[in-house]
């Protein structure tokens, strides 16, 4: 009887701890004065016997981690299709180069994605690097099955650091973020791309015409798109398709709602880069909670800038979509 109860004892213990774990701010310190945090979400009945994907979601210029998990809700989805949600925090865009992961949860924040949004404020694929050993040490990861996604400004980042660490990536996904690269380290197997984007997106438009610093009154200070980020949407996806020495045009794909693809799909390592369009979809993430967290937290002026930018929300649900697509890819 008494083995019993300590038995049961066991038992409860390790349950309280998962459900502990469940939902946590994570710290990742790197060089001496760096504190930077991501939110991770587990999945039900997480078990540290059992290898798990990670879908690494990086939110826009002007958001947050909680921002860009409330507005893409890929904690809910991580939940039931058992995956680890991991929503980390860029960096203030002007200034500071501590961070308290207690007092991020009101700020605006960017990503050093490239010539756009502070490309030498912080060295955020150094960050992510860390991040991901992090994830790996505490967490039983499938490190053949990690993705990361990006929206806007967060999207830049995903290319960013695809382009140098793409080994490390199983797939990944950007929704109206541009890469802007020259050149990227060549990868036996390179990770595939899908590229949402709206077509009536203000910000970063399809033909690349009028390309706006459309975050500035937000964030509190200019952000300069440039490179490949303002030119034509496919030219961008092109210049992937060409890192990744695809052959041949790329092929239109069938049976999409309110959504037209093509496809790259003859490329190196058996990869594939696919560009969706979102039609009348603005510059926000499709299907999902576009109603900016911030706008209690901040000037309303600011808030009236950030709604009128996003414009027009598409039914397309972005975040089932993606995970459909990533979860087909997996590093050999």
């Amino acid at each position: 009887m008494e083995k019993l109860r300590a038995l049961l004892l066991v038992l409860c213990v390790l349950a309280f701890t998962s459900v502990a774990q469940a939902n946590t701010q994570l710290d990742i310190n790197y060089d001496a004065d760096k504190l930077r945090t991501a939110w991770v979400d587990l999945p039900n009945r997480f078990s540290s016997h059992k290898e798990y994907p990670v879908v690494i979601v990086l939110h826009g210029g002007g958001g947050n981690g909680e921002q860009i998990r409330q507005m893409t809700q890929f904690d809910d989805l991580g939940i039931e299709g058992e995956f680890i949600a991991v929503f980390p925090y860029g960096h203030p865009a002007v200034g500071g180069s501590v961070f308290r992961s207690d007092s991020q949860e009101a700020q605006a924040m960017i990503w050093s994605g490239g010539p756009c949004c502070g490309e030498q404020l912080q060295d955020d694929v150094r960050y992510l690097d860390v991040l991901i050993d992090k994830l790996i040490r505490l967490y039983n990861v499938d490190k053949q099955r990690i993705y990361m996604v990006g929206h806007s400004n967060g999207g830049m980042m995903v290319h960013r650091y695809a382009c140098i660490h793409g080994n490390r990536l199983a797939g990944i996904a950007t929704n109206s973020g541009l890469a802007s690269f020259k050149n990227c380290v060549s990868s036996r197997k390179p990770p595939p791309i899908l590229h949402l984007h709206g077509e009536e997106d203000e910000c970063l438009p399809l033909d690349g015409k009028e390309c706006k610093t459309c975050n500035s009154r937000l964030i509190g200070g200019p952000i300069m798109y440039g490179g490949l980020s303002c030119k034509p949407v496919e030219e961008t996806v092109r210049k992937w398709a060409d890192q990744y020495e695809c052959q041949g045009d790329p092929l239109e794909k069938e049976g999409y709602v309110d959504m037209s693809c093509k496809v790259w799909d003859k490329c190196k390592g058996g990869s594939s880069v696919t560009l969706c369009t979102i039609k009348h979809g603005g510059h926000n993430w499709p299907g999902g909670e576009n109603v900016p967290l911030l706008c209690g937290k901040t000037s309303p002026q600011r808030c009236t800038d950030w709604v009128k930018m996003v414009g027009h929300v598409s039914a397309v649900r972005a975040t089932d979509f993606i995970w459909n697509f990533l979860k087909m890819h997996k590093r050999p």
